[in-house]
């Protein structure tokens, strides 16, 4: 599938300067960033979701890591 998507010049160039260095292609570092960005989206709106939830149990910081041995 195709996008156009138009960005500004510097950070077309930030984009540009990744993708010499690293010898990939610009569109190779947008897919990346937005798999990367989209599944934070779907991990934040699991985190609203379930502290929504008035049945969910939480515990603090302290018990967590006294559960976990640190």
């Amino acid at each position: 599938m195709l996008l156009n998507v138009r960005i500004d010049e510097k950070l077309n160039k930030k984009l540009s300067d990744l993708a010499k260095r690293h010898k990939r292609t610009k569109s190779f570092y947008v897919r990346e960033a937005m798999e990367i960005f989209l599944d934070e989206i779907v991990d934040y709106e699991e985190a609203v979701r379930r502290s929504l939830d008035p049945s969910a149990k939480y515990i603090s910081g302290y018990e967590l890591r006294k559960r976990l041995g640190i």
